[in-house]
């Protein structure tokens, strides 16, 4: 039996272990503790096993507002917490080659919808993005055509209105 194999048979002897009968719950929890003890795992450790995270590449090497925003807002959505994390590898040829994830932790399945979530919203809103700042003027340098931003204007008076 694997450790994993052990965390699920101990968790479901715990859930029996709340039963009314009581011959029945007493059987349960003994096996429950003679499992913890064979496989030297403790309560908190049987309570963290539903925690899981899921690691999704961000569209940027550098940290952008809107996409922390998005991150933010979808591990909300999803009961997660979200963390970044940069990690610099060694390509071919000796280049450094820099690497930013946001990391979803949460309990079930939550993290892996979340992440599953952000990877298709920030790649929508990536493409946008670009189509948006390709609508404007060609006379103007890149930090001003992408600056110009009326819908997110709108929205943020809109958001304080709300507020």
């Amino acid at each position: 039996m694997t450790r994993d194999e052990a965390l699920d048979k101990i968790k479901k002897c715990l859930a029996l272990a709340a039963s009314p009968e009581a011959h029945e719950a007493a059987a349960a929890m003994r096996q429950a503790q003679k499992l913890m003890a064979q496989f030297g795992l403790s309560e908190d450790d049987v309570t963290l096993a539903d925690v899981a995270e899921v690691r999704q590449q961000a569209q940027n090497v550098s940290m952008v507002r809107w996409e922390a925003a998005l991150a933010c807002m979808v591990a909300r959505a999803f009961g997660c917490e979200t963390f970044t994390t940069q990690s610099i590898q060694l390509g071919s040829g000796s280049k450094i080659r820099r690497q930013r994830s946001y990391v979803f932790v949460g309990v079930g399945p939550a993290p892996e919808v979340a992440g599953y979530a952000f990877d298709v919203l920030a790649r929508q809103c990536a493409k946008d993005r670009r189509r948006y700042i390709g609508l404007q003027s060609k006379n103007c340098k890149a930090k001003t055509s992408g600056a110009r931003r009326p819908v997110r204007r709108r929205l943020d008076r809109g958001c304080q209105r709300q507020a």
